[in-house]
């Protein structure tokens, strides 16, 4: 439907966080600028937010009316579902959660279609009744006009959450919460993604050196010595800028990482997802940015205990 549309990104966030609506803990913001679906996710991550999800009527008339502040009327702009890695099973990326079955939809008519096999990122118009909001599938390459973003409000609750995950932060240093397992299966970056959700796990982030331990545990207990996994690191929309996809949550400065000396290095240009090694000696365990399309050996899945 929206093939060749460009697609925008819309809102001043100060003014969005005064409309805080009784319904929801959170607000949609819609950003006026080209951008593809990882830029869009990048950039809502960047802010403090996500890439929008859309799980009720409710939260779709705050996005319509988001959509409806901008100076765009027949804006077109990507929310936060994607295909990619498995076609046909959606999933919002910001929330690393499959579309709850037969939980709330609202595409167009003849959508899902995948008219060019390659639409795998969601969208949603500005159009004229009867046709706003509808949703629709398009390449998640295509510069779309803008991206929803969502964004926690509430200033008190959001006091309560920082404290809540910084007392997590103490226990985790010492004791860790997350089991891991290692996948021997020929997969790509979002196929590995995917595996793991469909698991109600996810793909393996590494925020400590306890956790490394836990991913090396893991990886020595496959009959593949040598194999080379997935986890879940890419910068995907950002090139340099880390996020762990599981966990909607970047790589700061400062945080742990392993990466292999030189690396990452981005190596021919396209190297925006990150594999680890079960190699011996010196390179066991140590992270390297690969090709997110390329098949490894296999992936590494977290799961909470």
């Amino acid at each position: 439907m929206v093939a060749k549309a460009l697609l925008y990104r819309l809102g001043v966030v100060l003014l969005a966080l005064s409309s805080i609506d009784a319904y929801s803990h959170q607000v949609y913001v819609a950003f006026l600028q080209p951008l593809n679906f990882f830029e869009s996710w990048q950039e809502c991550n960047i802010n403090g937010g996500y890439l929008a999800s859309i799980e009720s009527p409710a939260e779709q008339a705050l996005v319509e009316k988001a959509m409806a502040k901008a100076r765009n009327q027949t804006a077109v702009y990507y929310v936060g579902g994607t295909a990619i890695g498995r076609d046909g099973r959606w999933m919002w990326i910001g929330l690393n959660k499959e579309f709850k079955h037969r939980g709330y939809r609202n595409f167009y008519h003849d959508e899902l279609n995948n008219i060019s096999r390659g639409q795998y990122c969601l969208t949603v118009g500005n159009w004229d009744k009867p046709n706003r909001g509808k949703w629709d599938e398009l390449e998640c390459t295509t510069k779309a006009d803008g991206s929803d973003l969502t964004m926690a409000v509430k200033f008190i609750l959001l006091t309560v959450c920082v404290a809540f995950f910084a007392i997590n932060g103490i226990e985790a240093a010492t004791v860790s919460r997350t089991k891991y397992l290692a996948v021997l299966q020929p997969s790509t970056f979002f196929e590995a993604w995917q595996e793991c959700n469909s698991k109600n796990g996810h793909l393996a982030s590494i925020e400590s050196r306890q956790e490394q331990l836990l991913v090396e545990e893991a990886m020595s207990k496959t009959r593949n010595p040598t194999a080379v996994y997935y986890i879940g690191g890419t910068d995907l929309g950002r090139r340099g800028r880390w996020i762990w996809i599981g966990l909607n949550q970047a790589l700061e400065d400062g945080t742990y990482t392993n990466f292999y000396p030189g690396e990452p290095n981005n190596l021919g240009g396209d190297q925006d997802c990150l594999s680890i090694g079960n190699w011996q000696g010196y390179s066991r365990g140590k992270w390297d940015d690969t090709e997110c399309f390329k098949k490894l050996d296999g992936y590494i899945c977290a799961f909470r205990a």
